[in-house]
């Protein structure tokens, strides 16, 4: 919160918020990366992480928003959290299964992250090595770092901070 008031960068706020994810739990286990969401393309890019691989990044980015865009398309479609406990067998992950199995990534939940206005501002992902979903204290602590993400994001957006540093993908 201290970051936010402070109008510090928001990728150094969604990056510390991704870092305290993963170190809260094992880092070995799971990678919790933010991905924004451009309304102009209705697509969520520019992921913020810092242990995901770029060349995973770049194989899934971007992402559409549709009710089969993968974990986190879905997600962002819906507006409501998608796990998905084993991606090998999950329809979702048609397009992406392939990219995920080769990173060692079994399942994934994505949490929408929505302005106070429930306008869809991104989502947070977490990746897995094991075949699974959350228990109920991953859960709570993902929704609270969901919600500081999501007052990080609104307020960038508040001071006309571009959130997305391609120019070609920067909403109007």
């Amino acid at each position: 919160i201290k970051m936010i008031a402070s109008s510090m960068p928001l990728k150094k706020i969604l990056n510390f918020i991704v870092n305290s994810i993963e170190n809260y739990f094992d880092p070995n286990r799971l990678y919790g990366p933010i991905m924004l969401y451009n309304p102009v393309l209705n697509q969520l890019a520019e992921t913020v992480s810092s242990s995901l691989p770029t060349k995973f990044i770049s194989a899934i980015e971007p992402v559409n928003v549709s009710p089969y865009g993968g974990s986190c398309g879905t997600a962002a479609f819906l507006k409501k959290t998608v796990v998905v406990s084993d991606i090998e067998h999950n329809p979702l992950w048609d397009e992406y299964r392939d990219i995920a199995i080769v990173y060692g990534y079994r399942a994934c939940w994505s949490i929408p992250l929505l302005s106070s206005n429930k306008e869809l501002l991104g989502t947070i992902v977490l990746y897995s090595s094991e075949v699974g979903g959350p228990d109920k204290e991953t859960s709570n602590v993902v929704h609270f770092f969901c919600k500081l993400a999501s007052l990080a994001i609104e307020a960038s957006k508040n001071n006309n901070v571009p959130l997305f540093t391609h120019e070609s993908i920067s909403p109007p």
